[in-house]
């Protein structure tokens, strides 16, 4: 101001003017939750078949909120059964805790399935996102559900899903083991992710991670979602549901574009696969057994 405009102002003044503008453009926090039943109950009468769960306490404040979209509902049956789990901070005066839980699709694309907001990562509000989760989605043959080493969401596992498997993210494994054990080096993690992903070890899993080896889709939604979780919660939903709405887009068009049996990403692996192959030499298991001998 003072470079500018030639205005002097103590620091003070200068905080509470920068924060009447943003209030100015981005709406009121506690106006925010006021409009936030409103918003939410256009958002499913504007996309049927989305679940919303919006939950109060005694006094009528805001405790929990949960949403799952119609598209993602529709869609978790052709999604590989491996579900990454999630919770950030809001970065808001009033704060709070984004809940969220998504999958890839047969494109390698990330898939989101539900958001959730509560108070922070403790038992009851890990217990209650996942109790709507199950509520929406069922549990499907071979789940598994991949996060980090949080113990909220391990006791909300284990009530709420008694027969998934669930699987610690390597890298947030990888940080534990360099935390409590002070090791580190380029040489622990090349061998730490050699070690996490050969076929030894992973045949001990009871069910099928795929290639979802970390929560990097969960990050991956957070990092998208960064501005967004400094909004209004209202203003924050509505950047929630534009962001997942242009991946829903994206993604379709690329779909009804593809006009082979398997998927884009499934196509050009095995493409890859094939030019690599056909440089490959093929013995017979007699000649094979000659070399050895003679060996």
């Amino acid at each position: 101001m003072l470079d500018d405009f030639g205005v002097s102002m103590a620091y003070q003044k200068a905080w509470r003017a920068r924060e009447n503008a943003l209030e100015l453009a981005r709406g009121n926090q506690d106006d925010s939750y006021q409009k936030l039943p409103i918003f939410l109950h256009m958002l499913k009468v504007s996309n049927p078949g989305t679940i919303i769960h919006l939950v109060t306490d005694n006094t009528y404040h805001f405790k929990y909120m949960y949403l799952a979209f119609a598209n993602s509902i529709k869609g978790w049956k052709h999604c590989r059964p491996v579900i990454v789990i999630d919770g950030t901070y809001l970065k808001t005066s009033f704060g709070g805790t984004l809940f969220t839980a998504s999958t890839m699709d047969a494109n390698n694309n990330i898939f989101p399935l539900a958001f959730g907001i509560g108070d922070s990562e403790n038992d009851s509000s890990w217990l209650w996102f996942f109790t709507k989760l199950k509520e929406t989605y069922r549990e499907r043959e071979g789940m598994a559900i991949i996060s980090d080493r949080h113990k909220s969401i391990e006791n909300a596992i284990d009530d709420v899903y008694p027969k998934a498997f669930h699987g610690a993210c390597i890298f947030h494994l990888l940080n534990n083991i360099k935390v409590n054990f002070g090791v580190h080096g380029e040489d622990l993690n090349l061998n730490f992710v050699k070690a996490a992903k050969a076929y030894r070890s992973r045949c001990h899993s009871p069910t099928r991670r795929y290639t979802m080896m970390t929560s990097n889709i969960a990050e991956s939604i957070n990092a998208a979602l960064k501005a967004a979780r400094t909004l209004p919660i209202t203003t924050m939903m509505e950047g929630l549901r534009s962001l997942v709405q242009k991946w829903v887009w994206k993604n379709g068009n690329e779909a009804n574009g593809t006009f082979t049996q398997v998927t884009t990403y499934t196509e050009t692996v095995l493409r890859e696969n094939f030019i690599r192959a056909i440089k490959f030499q093929v013995f017979s298991v007699n000649t094979i057994l000659y070399q050895v001998v003679v060996e």
